[in-house]
């Protein structure tokens, strides 16, 4: 795959993980350990791998230092980064949105070309290959990555609560097979029965396919006149919730398949006969110059069969979905049980992720002392170099943090602890996530719990399924 010099990466990482706020109530969401890695450290490693040299990182200007502290305690040994960063701050006391981050960096005149945008939560077997050429194919306005696998099944109650994980609202996507355009975005819930589709769309496309369990990695590669258009609309907040319907459903405008002559865009505001200033519309910054558009016209290529009009029928706004094969893996890291998923999976599949043997840093600490514990401590965990365990314990699919002292005589099984937390000995863990620096006393018996950083418990304590921690509101507003 070719170098990606004609894009610029962004990464959103500004989010504050309202449907996780158990869990980002005590840190950043793009710093939560996935596999004891930052969980902003694989999109970064997806884009490096699909060759982009560079990556501008959107970040809430409270964490940025924090953030980017982060990352360069990693920037070595066989997990270090070679992709240039450009860390970007945004408001910390305002609600934005991924469209109003892509508005402000624009604005900030840090973008200048097409761009693709990647959630920090996405973490994938995959290189980008497949959603890169779908643009450039057709010469995109956008293309979105979807999987075919969809989204994980969770089957255990998530730790701090005692159900089980609530069904994933579902998307509709409508795809024209023959051609991957995407034609239909809506939530599943915004319909009861019946789902009714536009005789304009039907009659442009004769066969839909509509789509129900497809993962949206929320990975997008757009033109740039669409953040030109952003910074003039400003009541488009979100990428996913709000501009991408509204992108896809005006492909099917008439405004989209009138000529714009002279190859120029009407990017201007339209004045009322008041003098206030209106929203212009998209089409007036979808263009392509006049070359381009004659060259297709007189082309025998169309992208379509069955019919008389030319090609893409004269849009255009054109989008497309590259929907990656089901064998491939896709999560996205935004509900505690997909947290914990991902922690019990990435070390089975992290050769495919990272195209690695080891997700361990090298190093010349023997491990014998940690050949006396259970034999699934090796297989199936993954345990820093500074983390200190006893021997004389049984741990299995648990992940272990930096400078953690663990004591002898405990029993962990799907556990995430993170760095600093020392447990006492005789200690029962049962999926449960420990927040840095706790400290569990002698004894205790948890399942299903979080413990928040810094929390002490004391000898002989027995939780299950609570949040345990000094914070006293989770939510934020």
């Amino acid at each position: 795959m070719t170098n990606c010099q004609e894009f610029q990466a962004i990464v959103m990482a500004g989010g504050k993980g309202s449907r996780m706020t158990e869990l980002t109530a005590e840190k950043p969401k793009c710093l939560l350990p996935v596999g004891n890695l930052p969980l902003l450290w694989y999109p970064l490693q997806l884009l490096e791998r699909s060759k982009f040299l560079e990556a501008i990182v959107v970040v809430s200007e409270s964490v940025r230092n924090e953030v980017q502290s982060a990352l360069e305690q990693h920037a070595h040994g066989v997990n270090k980064l070679l992709i240039k960063i450009e860390f970007v701050g945004i408001p910390s006391n305002e609600d934005w949105g991924t469209a109003d981050s892509l508005r402000h960096l624009y604005e900030l005149n840090k973008i200048k070309h097409d761009v693709l945008v990647v959630s920090c939560d996405l973490i994938s077997d995959i290189n980008l290959t497949g959603v890169i050429k779908i643009f450039r194919q057709h010469n995109a306005a956008l293309s979105a990555l979807f999987f075919a696998s969809g989204s994980p099944k969770y089957t255990s109650p998530a730790p701090g609560s005692t159900k089980t994980d609530k069904k994933h609202e579902k998307d509709l996507i409508g795809i024209d097979p023959a051609t991957s355009r995407l034609v239909f975005v809506a939530s599943a819930s915004d319909y009861d029965e019946e789902l009714p589709l536009s005789q304009a769309l039907l009659k442009k496309h004769g066969k839909i396919q509509i789509h129900s369990r497809l993962l949206d990695a929320h990975l997008y590669i757009m033109k740039d006149w669409i953040y030109k258009y952003l910074a003039q609309n400003k009541s488009i907040s979100t990428i996913k919730g709000e501009l991408l319907p509204f992108i896809v459903k005006k492909q099917t405008s008439r405004a989209n398949r009138n000529r714009i002559y002279n190859g120029k865009p009407e990017n201007e505001k339209p004045i009322n006969s008041e003098g206030d200033n209106l929203t212009p519309d998209i089409s007036q910054f979808a263009y392509e110059d006049e070359l381009t558009q004659k060259i297709r016209d007189m082309s025998s290529w169309s992208d379509h069969s069955g019919d008389w009009f030319g090609p893409y029928h004269g849009d255009h706004i054109r989008c497309y979905a590259y929907i990656e094969q089901e064998k491939s893996f896709g999560c996205r890291v935004n509900t505690i049980p997909a947290y914990c998923y991902v922690n019990r999976e990435i070390k089975g599949r992290w050769s495919r992720i990272i195209g690695k043997e080891s997700i361990e840093e090298k190093d010349d600490k023997p491990k014998e002392e940690l050949k006396g514990a259970a034999k699934d401590l090796i297989e199936t965990c993954i345990v820093d170099e500074k983390a200190t365990v006893s021997n004389r314990c049984h741990i299995i699919s648990t992940n272990i943090g930096a400078n953690a002292v663990i004591e002898p005589k405990s029993k962990f099984n799907n556990c995430i602890i993170m760095p600093g937390v020392k447990i006492n000995e005789k200690c029962d863990l049962k999926n449960c996530i420990l927040f840095d620096g706790a400290i569990i006393g002698e004894g205790c018996s948890l399942a299903d719990c979080i413990v928040g950083k810094h929390y002490e418990l004391k000898d002989k304590e027995s939780y299950r399924s609570k949040v345990l921690t000094e914070i006293d509101h989770l939510m934020e507003i």
